[in-house]
């Protein structure tokens, strides 16, 4: 199991042009940044699209995470496409798929219970100061990914009295985003 991950955030604004496209472009500039996972908001794609994100992902041999109108989709790099919210098996363990307008904290606390190291959450559009905290109270047990309209964060890092988040955050002005951390996983959870 891997213990480091380095991960990117995508700050996506809602757009119903080409937004596959988009997409695979991230994918793309995510992988030249040395991402091995890009995390999407919550996208309007139909399964053709889907698709087109998966080859990308194949392509640039990276994982693609996104919400979906119902549910989510993790694209692995061999082309595989999980679907679904809960937990699926990532090359760092255990990864939850976090889906809807904010992350729910009995969502969250329940895939923590189930051995989650690592929560992954598609925002619809931005997020309220009151989502951050919640991200943030979830911080101590796993590393935690977010990304909305509005940019991304990701974290935590680092070591001391509570979690530092790396970049970003989650009230901000609608823009496209490309935010990149490399986070450490241990057996407790995020350090």
């Amino acid at each position: 199991m891997k213990q480091i991950i380095t991960l990117a955030a995508v700050g996506l604004p809602a757009c119903h042009e080409n937004t596959a496209g988009r997409m695979a472009g991230f994918v793309r500039a995510a992988a030249r940044q040395g991402a091995e996972l890009a995390l999407f908001p919550v996208v309007s794609l139909d399964e053709k699209d889907v698709r087109a994100v998966a080859r990308a992902a194949a392509e640039h041999g990276v994982y693609a995470a996104f919400g979906l109108e119902t549910g989510g989709a993790v694209c692995s790099p061999s082309g595989d496409i999980w679907r679904g919210t809960g937990l699926w098996q990532s090359p760092w363990g255990p990864a939850a798929l976090l889906t809807g307008a904010e992350p729910d904290e009995a969502q969250a606390l329940n895939a923590l219970r189930q051995g989650a190291r690592l929560l992954l959450c598609p925002l619809r559009g931005g997020a309220s100061r009151r989502a951050d905290t919640r991200l943030t109270v979830c911080a101590a047990r796993a590393v935690v990914a977010a990304a909305g309209s509005a940019g991304g964060v990701l974290g935590p890092v680092g070591a001391g009295e509570g979690p530092v988040w790396y970049v970003g955050g989650l009230c901000g002005a609608p823009g496209l985003q490309l935010y990149t951390a490399d986070l450490s996983i241990s057996e407790g959870g995020a350090t």
